[in-house]
């Protein structure tokens, strides 16, 4: 029994232990790799079940957070391929991707995404993050319905300005929380978006941190997330609602997501691995569950892990009463009601505007149509279409559609924005159409293209009833507005440098300039506010936004002038909104005060506040703000009442509108202002009279008015109807010169002039208004007539300015000259008879009717029309009746007797000639037969007149200043076309005669090849180049006038500029012209165009990037070589040049080969650096010839050269003007052509002696073009030195010298007339290159040639490759270059260029280079030994004693020794000894390097640099590696007898003045001629300070001018000495501008001793005997103190030789004979002087008693002066060298005693000597002193000696210097 009992407890455990092993285990979803998995999770035995896949097919780019809602047993996660939100049931086993529900939250842009999702299991809501890159609005938190049947889509929460992520939700609390993105810290809200709370926890500022994996275990109420560093994880655990309470649980250095539950933290880390631990000690418990892998991310679905809410939840029961969303809140009423995105809440809080969304932001982009709520704040973007190339949109408020405009796709296209579906409304319009507006009353669209300047309307819903309202041709309007309830219509144009807001009525009448703005090129957007009555517009370059008033366009302002790239502009509501084209912001711009912003950032330049948001969306172009679902629609359709009548002319239609029945209008209907409106039809229809039925004619007038500008106008043919409207003809951009109509084709032609210049040459079919350009030239100038042939639809014109007759093929693909004369005849006026086929056309200078073949003939005369009219009869047009071959032609004449001008109209019938039609009130202009009727344009009358039996009638009164002018009409014929039998050639013409032969036409020049049924263009031809034009004329061989059977050609070339060098390459494929422009030469650049219209257009080729040119002088081309020569010049390189070769491939590339003549390398011809301008290359005769202009030759030069740039040689040296200069190759010679002086010449390539002079000028010819033509001939253009006029010669130089007069000039060259005035380039092509005898498939790497004897030439060869200079040829390989060594300045470059050796080896009679170059005669004129010594040989063995020679670049002295190189000083007469050194103080450095020749390769172990000091040259030490500062040769040349040093100068050598002496000795000169002329001035100085001292001794004074040193007076009876006496003690006595008192007790320092008993006085001007004195200045150096025992030393005479015997004494010899003493170091003391003696010491002045002018006064005592001042800057007052503006005294300055009083004891003694005087010997002085002034003032005594040494030190003495040892006597 015992053990049954036990039995059952052991059962029973073990069954209590599985249950409790399976209660633990924890049911979690996790995400895989492209899957949602389920599985369990054991943490007591840390083991987990096998993943069983829920989802499967996820995207890797899908999001890893998904959120489980336990409740509805549903998975929430992110679909990573479109972003969206789906819901999986987790009780399925698996459910694939595509079978999960999503729910629809209606998507915004393409830059957001779900970076988070949550779950409300309370109310099943879904909630989610969503992020976008931007600066604004970044983040935000949507909340939708978790039932994916659910149609509500989502409700917008919360937006920051940051991104968030992480987000988790509390719906038992009402609580959410999220990461944020930029801050790294939890945040938090209420559900409901309300009360955002940034700082939920306390946090480290750090901005090295990063957070992540934010997750929430309800059940311990703990918030946990990753807190990342750049080197670890850490896990935190927060307490919900305790700021304080976060910890760090466990560090990890892999984390990736976190989940929780229970007091546990499980995380997943970076190799998909799951740990876990308990919060409470997580370091010490993490375990990894086993059997778990590839698990990104999971949570826990366990039920208590989303536990029941506890406070009340209102949203269970009826949603909480919300009509949408219901939200729970932590606080009463515990829900909030929210609506879906862009819908706004009502007041009550519960229910969403039933109507959705009513206004709207529409925006197009070019990636769609996008649109955003302006009911609500939060601003989200919806995307409504996704099409790319929408440039404009417009809404219909009437049918509630989008009409979007795409480009691209020229098509209109309206979307419904509540559904999305979309209708095509219109196609074929032009893909620069990018502007559209809606008449919503009408039922219209505008359309506007700014490139074509149309403006078109078209009816919605209608047949194709498109038509042009208006044309504004070279305005380039954009920005259409239309005002469909007033009837204006609103767009901006530009005129040159301002921009117009203009407005006109819907039917394009009535244009008016609304708003000027002056400084504007460009408006992007405008926008009118009708109800406001206000205009807004952005400029476009400064994105300016203004704004004026709509009625009057008056109170313009700018409203904000700093918002950058603005570009679309809309208003609503009182706000402003602003797009930009470059980035993804719209600014909102409050316009009113009582319109408030969510977050302003800041305001307007006119205080507007403004806010702006990042949409997200790329390439803004236009914004409208739009009110989606009016209140009551039919308001709109109601026109509001005006108090303006129309007038009563007006045709226009009264009544109320358009809407809704079209006004009865059969095609469009459009209001217009004044309660009007007015049908309009489409095109080729005329309004008939009851103004609204429509009528297609069968003809109608096409006008060209000068009046109009841009357009053509119609008019009917029928009197009883007018319809007199523009047509709107596209590329009108000027008035026409001339135009015809094509009645098979429906098509008008006409010719309009180019603004550049020219004329452009167009076609456009009237029945869909397609505009075609047949050509474009900008050397037509006059095209005065046009016909065309019905037949083929060649079109015929006059030429003008050649005053020929042309044709253009239909396509205008080809040109052709029919009809070309004597220049006398001047065509104008043309007419085609296609039946007969001839052509009619009136000659203006003979006044005659002339006729030629339409296939091409000379012209005859049919009638002569002088003898009809009076004087000067002139046709104005000409009219054909093909039916009855009658030709009317019109005439106006000036009458004989009145003068007036009479107009007649006369047919010619076969010989009739009569004039039907004559009157003064005819002036016809212009005339048109149609349908047996002849109308023609009264000029004055201003009238359409109509002739009908021999008198004409008025069609049309009001039609003025009619030009030109058509009948529109159809021709059904059935015309019979011979060319359409023929087979098609390409770029060919074909004609046909009466007898309907065809004929094939090729262009100008070019001849038809019957075998291959193509042209040829012509091989033999002359170009003459002027003024933006180039002129090919033809050249027919062995005729004695080629020039003339062929017309001349002005080749179709644009922006050809000025040429002044012209080449042709003959072998091109597409036929090469290059020029130089001379208005582009300096820009490093040459210009090149194909001579065929199939040409491209004109290229630029820039050079100077492989030459680095600059400036461009000439070309030369090699068509046989493929070698294109140019010479140029870097900028600002100088006098020197350079000729660059360009290889020219087979495509017609250019690619760079070298340099053949190099302007910074001296060249040997001319033996300086060389500088060409002109050149001429004989490619074949390998000959290059360059003019060297350089300015260091004497004169210029012509130097030929071998087209390397090698062996050159100079040819031609007197004579040259390179101003003049032509240098010209004769290929066909060959010779070379040249102009001198002296006039033309011409030699032979290589034999100099075969020189001829051809031609000798005449004095007023200046300037020579030449051209040579082939067999001793060429063409001679002279101009004198205005150049107004060329004349144009023939010359052959196969004879004698010719004057330049007795030349014949070229008859051919008057067909050009004023074409060719003056030439600026020409050149004849005479002998075209053949492809097999060139380099085109050469092998050569750079320069290439093909020799006229090629049987010299190795095997099949016909060429032979050169290399330019800095390039020689591989060892192997005679056709591959190899580019040269780059030595150094001191190194020599071998021939070959493979090697460099120095420069002392050059020359120096061992060959060291390979070649053997270095000992070329040619590099070495001079030889010592010679040149087949071995290489590497001694040279001690075979060289004789002397040094050898170093051979100078240039310059009379040839040679110089060795060691005379690189000694700093130039030896050589070019300074080239001192070029080429390598140390870089070759004055102080000694080259060892130089000497390594001479070095015997033994001093072996010698170790040192290669350059050394020249002082240690010969010491006996080798400093050189190579021990060459020893080598005996080298001593015994720096030291010839063995004495003296390197680097010291022999005396001969000092007198060498054949050399440059060294720096060292001239610095040493100048220094001695400094000294020398030093020690003269000094002398100089001192006689003349003697001298005005002796003159100053003679002067009777009251005053003795002492030195500024200190001075003792040896002699009392000078004159200082009875000036001084004269006074009282009591006195001051003026010294050398400084004050001294006098003492009678004695002398001392500042004192001057005072004579005993009287003496005269003495006064200035007063003449005295007296006698001179001796003195001497001595310095003052007190620190040498000596004192004498006993005063009268000095005067005793038995004491001299103590005196003399101390050194620094010195006895001055007074005129008595007796001496005295004075130290040149220190002064005797003061007691040792007294009156006795008559001695006395004045001290220096001081500093501190120096005045500004260096004059101490008393104090009081007013100096009279006056002050001269020079014009000099002051310098330093203390410097005594510098002068100061001086002060000259009237009469002198006065005495002291003169003075009076007021000087008396004016200079107190200091009390006390400066702080720094500590001897014993200024104590003494001190005591002295203060005895003394008691003496002198027993007053001031006390007060003296009380005074402050600071201020005694710092105040202005007047009347004595301070003590000689204070501060300032020092």
């Amino acid at each position: 029994m015992a053990k049954f009992r036990s039995l059952l407890a052991l059962l029973a455990a073990i069954l209590l232990v599985s249950r409790s092993a399976a209660s633990d285990r924890l049911d979690c979803i996790g995400r895989a790799p492209q899957a949602l998995v389920r599985f369990q999770i054991n943490p007591t035995s840390a083991n987990a079940t096998i993943p069983k896949t829920l989802v499967s097919g996820l995207s890797e780019r899908s999001s890893t957070h998904f959120a489980v809602s336990v409740n509805e047993s549903v998975v929430l996660f992110v679909d990573g391929a479109d972003d969206r939100l789906r819901v999986a049931d987790i009780s399925d086993e698996k459910t694939a991707l595509i079978d999960a529900a999503h729910i629809r939250r209606q998507a915004g842009i393409e830059d957001e995404g779900v970076s988070s999702v949550a779950v409300d299991w309370a109310a099943s809501k879904a909630y989610l993050t969503v992020d976008r890159t931007g600066t604004h609005k970044q983040g935000r938190i949507e909340a939708c319905e978790l039932d994916p049947d659910s149609k509500l889509g989502c409700a917008i929460l919360l937006t920051t300005d940051h991104g968030m992520h992480s987000l988790v939700v509390d719906p038992t609390e009402g609580y959410m929380y999220w990461l944020n993105k930029a801050q790294h810290r939890v945040e938090s809200a209420w559900m409901d978006g309300q009360f955002l709370e940034k700082y939920t926890f306390q946090e480290p500022d750090d901005p090295d941190i990063t957070t992540a994996a934010l997750t929430l275990d309800s059940t311990s109420r703990m918030l946990y997330y990753l807190r990342i560093w750049k080197t670890k994880c850490e896990i935190i655990g927060c307490t919900l609602h305790n700021r304080a309470s976060c910890t760090v649980l466990a560090t990890s250095s892999d984390i990736s997501q976190l989940a929780a539950f229970k007091g546990r933290v499980f995380w997943t880390n970076h190799h998909n691995e799951v740990r876990f631990c308990t919060a409470s000690n997580c370091r010490e418990t993490t375990t990894a569950v086993r059997g778990l892998r590839n698990i990104e991310a999971l949570t826990i679905i366990d039920p208590e892990a989303q536990p029941q809410r506890t406070t009340p939840n209102p949203c269970v029961v009826e949603n909480g009463g919300c009509s949408h969303f219901c939200l729970l809140i932590p606080g009463e009423p515990w829900r909030s009601c929210a609506c879906p995105r862009g819908v706004r809440l009502l007041d009550d809080g519960l229910n969403c505007d039933p109507a959705g969304v009513r206004k709207a932001l529409l925006i197009a982009a070019k990636t769609g149509l996008y649109m955003a709520s302006l009911d609500t704040n939060d601003f989200a973007m919806r995307s409504v279409l996704v099409d790319v190339g929408v440039t404009d949109v417009a809404y219909d408020p009437l049918s509630e559609q989008v009409f979007v405009l795409n480009s691209v796709n020229a098509t209109v296209t309206s979307v419904d924005i509540n559904n999305g579906s979309t209708s095509l409304v219109t196609r074929n319009l032009s893909h620069s159409t990018i502007y559209v507006a809606l008449d919503a009353i009408g039922r219209n669209l505008f359309f506007l293209d700014p490139i074509l300047g149309r403006l078109q309307v078209e009816r919605i819903g209608a047949p194709p009833t498109r038509r042009t309202v208006l044309m504004m041709a070279g305005t380039r309007p954009c920005c259409l507005q239309v005002d469909s309830r007033t009837g204006y219509l609103y767009f901006g144009t530009f005129h040159g440098d301002h921009a117009r807001v203009e407005r006109t009525w819907l039917d394009g009448s009535h244009r008016q300039v609304l708003l000027s703005l002056p400084k504007v090129a460009q408006l992007s957007s405008l926008h009118i506010d009708p109800e406001e009555d206000r205009l807004y517009w952005v400029e476009k370059e400064s994105s300016r936004v203004g704004h004026a008033r709509l009625s009057t366009g008056g109170d313009a302002s700018i409203i904000a002038n700093s918002f950058e790239q603005r570009h679309g502009v809309t208003a609503m509501d009182g706000k402003l909104f602003l797009s930009s084209s470059d980035s993804r912001l719209i600014t909102t711009v409050a316009m009113k005060d009582d319109v408030k912003l969510e977050s302003p950032e800041g305001t307007t330049s006119n205080g507007a506040p403004y806010e702006t948001y990042d949409t997200g969306i790329y390439h803004l172009l236009a914004l409208k703000a739009v009110v989606l679902k009016p209140m009551l629609q039919h308001i709109l359709a109601s026109r509001p009442k005006s108090g303006v009548t129309a007038s009563p002319k007006s045709r226009n239609r009264r009544g109320d509108n358009c809407y809704p029945r079209n006004g009865g209008c059969q095609h469009i209907c459009v209001n217009l202002p004044f309660e009007q409106y007015k049908c309009l039809c489409s095109p080729n229809y005329e309004l008939q009279a009851d103004e609204i039925s429509c009528h297609q004619p069968d003809a109608y007038l096409i006008l060209a008015q000068s009046n109009v500008s841009n357009d053509f106008t119609r008019l009917s043919l029928n009197s009883g109807v007018r319809a007199y409207e523009t047509l709107a003809v596209t590329g009108v951009d000027a008035f026409p010169t001339a135009m015809a109509f094509d009645p098979v084709r429906s098509e008008l032609v006409f010719a309009v002039p180019l603004p550049e210049g020219g004329t452009a040459l167009k076609r456009t079919n009237l029945d869909h208004g397609s505009t075609k350009t047949l050509f474009i030239d900008t050397a037509l100038s006059q095209v005065r007539a046009i016909a065309i042939d019905v037949v083929t639809g060649v079109v015929f014109f006059v030429n003008g300015l050649m005053r020929r007759i042309e044709a253009v093929s239909y396509d205008g693909t080809l040109r052709r000259t029919i009809v070309w004369t004597s220049p006398d005849v001047d065509p104008y006026g043309l007419a085609v008879h296609p039946f007969k086929r001839i052509m009619y056309f009136v000659d203006a200078n003979g006044n005659n009717v002339m006729t030629a073949s339409m296939t091409g003939s000379q012209a005859t005369v049919v009638h002569h029309f002088d003898d009809f009219m009076g004087s000067d009869p002139t046709a104005t047009a000409l009219a054909l009746d093909v039916d009855k071959n009658v030709l009317y032609y019109s005439i106006v004449a000036k009458n004989v007797r009145s003068g007036v001008l009479n107009g007649a109209i006369a047919y010619q019938e076969q010989d009739l000639h009569r004039l039907i039609v004559t009157s003064e009130n005819v002036l016809p202009r212009a005339m048109a037969f149609y349908n047996g009727k002849l109308y023609f344009a009264n000029e004055a009358t201003g009238s359409i007149d109509i002739v009908v039996d021999d008198d004409s009638r008025h069609l049309h009164l009001g039609v003025p200043l009619v030009k030109h002018f058509v009948i529109a009409h159809r021709d059904r014929r059935a015309y019979r076309n011979p060319c359409e039998q023929q087979p098609a050639m390409e770029r060919g013409l074909c004609v046909f005669s009466e007898s309907f032969n065809a004929t094939w036409l090729c262009e100008d020049q070019f001849d038809f090849d019957p075998v291959s049924r193509t042209c040829l263009p012509p091989t033999r031809f002359l170009l003459v180049a002027g003024k933006d034009r180039i002129i090919r004329y033809r050249l027919r061989p062995r005729t004695a006038q080629p020039l003339e059977i062929d017309p001349f050609t002005v080749l179709p070339i644009a922006h050809v500029g000025t040429p002044v060098t012209i080449e042709f390459d003959s072998l091109s494929k597409r036929r090469m012209i290059y020029w130089i422009d001379a208005h582009d030469r300096d820009g490093g650049r040459i210009k090149r165009a194909s001579d065929s219209a199939s040409g491209k257009g004109t290229h630029f080729i820039e050079l100077a990037r492989e030459s680095n040119c600059s400036q461009i002088f000439d070309i030369a081309l090699d068509e046989v070589g493929r070698q294109l020569f140019v010479s140029c010049a870097p900028k600002d390189a100088g006098d020197i040049a350079f000729v660059h070769v360009w290889h020219v491939r087979d495509n017609d590339d250019l690619r760079y080969a070298g340099k053949v003549v190099a302007g910074d390398q001296k060249a040997g011809a001319t033996n300086s650096f060389p500088a060409p301008k002109q050149i001429a290359v004989f490619g074949r005769l390998n000959a290059l010839f360059y003019a060297d202009c350089s300015r260091m030759l004497e004169d210029p030069v012509i130097v030929r050269c071998e087209i390397d740039g090698r062996k050159c040689t100079v040819v031609v040296s007197r004579g040259i003007d390179c101003a003049s200069l032509q240098l010209v190759a004769d290929l066909a010679t060959p010779r070379l052509l040249y102009t001198t002086v002296d006039g033309i010449w011409s030699r032979d390539v290589y034999v100099d002696g075969d020189l001829r002079q051809l031609v000798q000028p005449s004095p007023q010819i200046q300037y020579f073009g030449l051209a040579p033509l082939g067999d001793h001939s060429t063409l001679v253009i002279a101009s004198n030195e205005t150049r107004q006029q060329d004349d144009f010669l023939r010359l052959r130089y196969d004879g004698a010298m010719q004057d330049l007069s007795a030349l014949p000039p070229a008859q051919w060259a008057r067909a050009a007339g004023s074409l060719i005035r003056r030439s600026t380039a020409v050149r004849a092509v005479v002998e075209p290159a053949r492809a097999e005898f060139s380099c085109l498939h050469a092998d050569c790497s750079h320069l290439c040639r093909v020799p006229y004897d090629t049987g010299s030439l190795d095997g099949h060869r016909r060429h032979k490759c050169h290399c330019p200079l800095d390039f020689t040829f591989f060892p192997s390989s005679t056709s591959k270059c190899l580019e040269n060594l780059a030595c150094e300045s001191w190194q020599f470059r071998c021939a070959n260029g493979k090697q460099c050796i120095h420069m002392a080896k050059r020359c120096d009679s061992v060959p060291d280079c390979e070649d053997r170059s270095d000992e070329h005669p040619d590099v070495c004129p001079l030889r010592r030994t010679a040149l087949d010594v071995p290489r590497g040989s001694s040279v001690f063995s075979q060289m004789p004693a002397a040094t050898g020679l170093w051979f100078c670049d240039t310059g009379k002295t040839t040679a110089i020794d060795l060691h005379l190189v690189c000694d700093g000083r130039a030896h050589c007469d070019d300074d080239s000894d001192e070029k080429h050194c390598r140390c870089r103080s070759p004055d102080l450095e000694f080259d060892c390097t130089a000497w390594h020749s001479y070095t015997d390769s033994g001093l072996p172990g010698t170790t040192g640099h290669d350059c050394v000091p020249r002082r240690l040259l010969c010491d006996g030490i080798a400093q050189c590696r190579n021990g060459a500062d020893e080598l005996p040769r080298l001593c015994a040349e720096l030291r010839p007898g063995g004495a003296g040093n390197g680097d010291l100068l022999s005396i001969d050598q000092w007198f060498d003045f054949s050399v440059k002496p060294p720096g060292y000795v001239v610095l040493g000169l100048a220094m001695l001629a400094a000294l020398v002329l030093a020690v003269l001035v000094c002398c100089c100085c001192w006689c003349f300070q003697r001298q005005r001292r002796r003159s100053v001794a003679k002067t009777t004074q009251n005053a003795t001018l002492l030195s500024g040193q200190q001075t003792m007076i040896t002699n009392t009876a000078s004159p200082l000495t009875h000036v001084v006496h004269q006074y009282p003690t009591t006195h001051q006595v003026e010294v050398n501008l400084c004050t001294y008192p006098v003492s009678a007790g004695g002398s001392d320092y500042g004192y001057i001793p005072a004579m005993p008993g009287s003496a005269a006085t003495i006064r200035y001007g007063q003449p005295i005997n007296l006698q001179p004195m001796g003195y001497n200045s001595l310095p003052y150096r007190p620190q040498h103190h000596v004192t004498p025992q006993h005063p009268s030393s000095y005067h005793d005479p038995h004491r001299r030789h103590d005196l003399q015997s101390q050194p620094h004494l010195v006895m001055l010899q007074t005129r008595d004979g007796s001496s005295q003493a004075t130290s040149s170091i220190v002064l005797p003391h003061p007691t040792m002087s007294g009156p006795s003696g008559g001695d006395f010491y004045a001290p220096p002045p001081s500093a501190a008693s120096m005045s500004t002018y260096g004059v101490v006064k008393p104090a009081g005592m007013r100096q009279p002066q006056h002050v001269r001042r020079s014009g000099r800057r002051p310098t330093n007052r203390r410097d005594p060298g510098n002068r100061m503006p001086e002060i000259r005294a009237h009469g002198g300055p006065p005495t002291y005693s003169e003075i009076g009083s007021a000087v008396e004891c004016s200079t107190p003694i200091p009390s006390r000597p400066p702080p720094r005087t500590k001897t014993r010997r200024h104590e003494i002085e001190r005591e002295q002193k203060e005895r003394l002034l008691r003496q002198r003032c027993p007053s001031s005594a006390d007060s003296s000696l009380d005074a402050d040494d600071s201020d005694s030190s710092s105040q202005n003495y007047s009347g004595a210097v301070p003590p000689a040892n204070s501060a300032h006597g020092s």
